[in-house]
């Protein structure tokens, strides 16, 4: 799926030709003496504006798979990047443990997660400052880029804003979910009888496909399908549900 700024490249490009070309026509004067006419402003635009351009329609393509995958891999591993300050046990990133939640910091945890997949996957060396804004995920880096030619150079600083078709606004209801469940449930003797009367129909027990419930130490494992109904379209045309996987500690003491 091509971008909107690749689509546009070309005719901006075509359209600055024409520009610089009238006036070039014009002013052709210059401190290093006469020349022919828009020749030092054709050569900038073949040998960088253009390359520019083209380096950050990549960088948009190349940011859109990595904000789908890390979409995927947050979700999974309950929104964490690297770790949940609450515990992982088995694989399972909690979200409380005894007397606190783990909120997430959302943004936080997707700029972590795009600046370890983009380096790995792309070999790129830049330093990205993510977040959402809505469904789009918004980058930019603060190390330039420099396109050298033996007259010029062109310098350009990395930024992209692709639309995901999601949002990671999922996870403040999820969470504000989770915490009712937790104050709901954590007092009852009997706590599946609590959890199944509870719990909102997207979410499951265990996982979302069986909805088996498990527990241990009245510690759970839930499922959960995107309250906005979220899926993401991956470059191979296949469309994958966005499930988030994650555990709760209903223990007291």
């Amino acid at each position: 799926m091509k971008s909107k700024k690749g689509a546009l490249v070309h005719w901006i490009v075509l359209g600055l030709l024409a520009a610089i070309g009238l006036f070039a026509w014009l002013t052709f004067e210059t401190e290093l003496g006469v020349q022919i006419k828009g020749e030092w402003q054709l050569d900038y635009l073949r040998n960088f504006y253009v390359e520019g351009q083209e380096e950050l329609v990549q960088r948009d393509q190349e940011a859109l798979f990595a904000g789908k995958e890390i979409a995927l891999l947050l979700a999974n591993n309950g929104g964490f990047a690297e770790s949940s300050p609450c515990g992982v046990i088995d694989e399972v990133y909690y979200w409380n443990k005894v007397g606190s939640f783990c909120f997430l910091e959302v943004d936080a945890e997707v700029d972590k997660a795009f600046n370890v997949f983009f380096q790995k996957k792309y070999g790129k060396d830049q330093k990205y400052t993510v977040s959402h804004q809505g469904k789009e995920l918004v980058g930019k880096s603060e190390e330039a880029i420099i396109l050298a030619g033996p007259k010029a150079k062109h310098t350009i600083f990395p930024h992209f804003r692709v639309n995901l078709g999601y949002s990671f606004d999922d996870y403040f209801q999820l969470q504000n979910e989770a915490k009712s469940i937790v104050d709901l449930c954590k007092w009852k003797p009997d706590l599946r009888l609590c959890l199944e009367d509870t719990k909102l129909p997207h979410w499951k027990f265990t996982n979302c496909d069986t909805d088996s419930y498990t527990e241990e130490n009245r510690r759970v494992v839930f499922c959960s399908e995107s309250p906005g109904k979220y899926t993401i379209l991956r470059l191979d045309g296949s469309t994958v549900p966005v499930r988030y996987r994650f555990g709760l500690d209903f223990t007291t003491s």
